[in-house]
């Protein structure tokens, strides 16, 4: 199957893990950096938002790929709503459902990825190698939520309506985007994106709150601005996009190749709408990457 190849060759990956101090409100972050060697100039920066019951240590399979290829990623775990909720517990579900009904967590979270790129910005050693005019934020389910929030997504918190916009924001990847209802999002909550923005969900994308894939559809459908795609995966499920240990239960199984299709689109995302490659964004938007995913990923763009 032909797809997408970036036109940087994959660089060896440098990690290292940190935790970080946000002194305005006394909250320790766990981060995981990702950066490639053997580069020239200031890279791209990529802000990624795990999902309820995740951290900073997992979708390395994604963090690790787009740093291969140029970019220089940083994970983390948001506490309160981490791998800390299920840990020990033989029945995590009801801890797990009032974190996600808690609504401080709405405000909490974008903070997080917020104080992120204002910490990268202040580390002697990320500072240099960072372009700040090409930075974008990602994440999973509950961390579509978080990073659709720094692009400008409007919802509901604990005290009234919430706008956790970031105008150093120029692009987000979301994994598994909600719909109304969800996370004090209404009708209009994607009104003021203004930033292109790539969708992904698969064919059996449920979980617990999310019974119909049809409703990830929404941040593509109704932000207003150009630079929108959407794909889904065929037989793609909510545990799709992840990796590592789950939260204590076992998932459905995963589709070996499901992994290679989300780096692919979203690297080719990243390269055009970040990197700024028109290579890229012709791959995406002049049919090749729909015929070379024909059959396993439905994509669509405008």
């Amino acid at each position: 199957m032909s797809l997408y190849v970036s036109p940087q060759n994959p660089r060896p990956v440098l990690e290292r893990s940190a935790t970080w101090l946000d002194a305005t409100r006394g909250r320790s972050l766990a981060v995981r950096i990702f950066r490639p060697t053997g580069t020239v100039g200031r890279r791209p920066l990529v802000a990624f938002s795990p999902g309820l019951g995740a951290s900073c240590d997992q979708y390395l399979y994604l963090l690790r790929y787009w740093a291969a290829r140029g970019y220089v990623c940083v994970s983390v775990t948001h506490p309160g709503t981490d791998c800390a909720l299920w840990r020990g517990r033989q029945r995590p579900w009801p801890t797990m459902a009032g974190a996600l009904d808690d609504p401080v967590h709405r405000v909490d979270r974008p903070r997080d990825l917020a104080f992120v790129l204002d910490r990268v910005a202040a580390d002697a050693t990320l500072r240099p190698l960072v372009d700040f005019e090409r930075q974008a934020v990602a994440g999973h389910s509950y961390g579509a939520f978080t990073a659709l929030a720094l692009a400008g997504l409007r919802y509901d918190g604990p005290d009234g309506p919430e706008h956790a916009v970031d105008g150093r924001v120029r692009c987000v990847v979301v994994m598994s985007p909600q719909g109304p209802g969800q996370f004090g999002q209404h009708a209009h909550s994607w009104d003021d994106v203004r930033v292109p923005v790539m969708s992904l969900t698969g064919t059996q994308d449920r979980a617990a709150r999310t019974r119909d894939v049809r409703e990830r559809f929404t941040a593509y459908r109704r932000v207003r601005v150009p630079g929108q795609y959407l794909a889904v995966i065929r037989r793609a499920n909510h545990y799709a996009f992840g990796d590592g240990p789950g939260i204590g239960l076992r998932p459905p199984p995963r589709q070996p190749h499901h992994h290679h299709l989300i780096q692919v689109l979203t690297t080719a995302f990243l390269d055009a709408h970040l990197s700024g490659l028109d290579a890229a964004q012709a791959w995406l938007r002049g049919g090749a990457a729909a015929a070379a995913l024909a059959g396993e990923v439905r994509l669509m763009c405008r």
